[in-house]
């Protein structure tokens, strides 16, 4: 039975990451404008004193999240799950989230993660920890649907939280995730 269940949460993952794609798709500009997305204007960003003065705060899951001053932030309900976007459009910058509810607890393994979402060509899997939680995975990735990302992957009570950007925005992707905040 329990099999049964890992097997229907890996499905649900992984269409949960394609329709994370397809959201992001939606809201960033077109494949030949992403390549002006660069880690120079981040840096600005991330260098300047009190960027990271917004804060979103989710009652339902219980969380708060800071990010630049300058994005804005955009929530795609889907059923019962739940699409952020963090973004400044003029920038070509921002960060995604997309949130699952599970049925049960996922341990986030990197032999998991390969062979649940084989469409996705996840690489440089790192174990990592987001808001005192260790159940967390931070990797590169690269879809059809999406183009290669930065991915960070984590587990907070029976719900998966799925957070990337664009390559080249890693340490965007990171500084928002770095401040996320369960139950204040």
């Amino acid at each position: 039975m329990k099999r049964k269940y890992a097997f229907l949460t890996i499905g649900i993952i992984g269409i949960g990451f394609i329709a994370a794609a397809i959201l992001w798709a939606r809201t960033a500009p077109s494949p030949s404008a992403q390549s002006g997305w660069q880690s120079a204007s981040v840096q600005d960003i991330l260098s300047s004193r009190g960027s990271f003065q917004g804060t979103y705060t989710n009652k339902t899951y219980d969380f708060t999240v800071k990010y630049p001053q300058s994005f804005r932030v955009g929530e795609v309900p889907d059923g019962k799950n739940l699409s952020l976007v963090f973004q400044n459009p003029d920038k070509q910058q921002g960060v995604q989230v997309y949130i699952r509810p599970l049925e049960e607890n996922l341990d986030l393994t990197a032999s998991k993660l390969k062979n649940d979402v084989p469409d996705m060509k996840a690489r440089n899997i790192t174990a990592t920890t987001v808001a005192d939680e260790e159940n967390a995975l931070s990797f590169d990735a690269e879809s059809e649907a999406f183009g290669e990302s930065a991915e960070i992957w984590f587990v907070h009570e029976k719900t998966l939280y799925q957070a990337s950007t664009y390559r080249g925005q890693e340490e965007l992707l990171e500084k928002v995730v770095e401040t996320w905040r369960f139950g204040e």
